[in-house]
């Protein structure tokens, strides 16, 4: 998962290599990123790793409470 202050910076690295002639696939690429991750960024939709995380949670919260019964 990407801070949010750690996306802004990296939002503006894309955006100045973009606006020098650059495609964002390549800096993407460049900066370790999948385009497809920005995009969703930029959609404001979340990080796959956090749904995945709240999931794990969740599940494993709820064996907990199993458990504990």
């Amino acid at each position: 998962m990407t801070a949010p202050e750690e996306r802004k910076e990296l939002f503006s690295l894309i955006n100045e290599a973009t606006l020098a002639g650059a495609h964002q696939a390549h800096a993407c690429n460049i900066l370790g990123l999948s385009a497809r991750t920005v995009q969703r960024w930029q959609r404001g939709e979340p990080d796959a790793v956090s749904q995945t995380a709240e999931v794990l949670l969740r599940v494993t919260v709820g064996w907990a409470g199993l458990l504990i019964l």
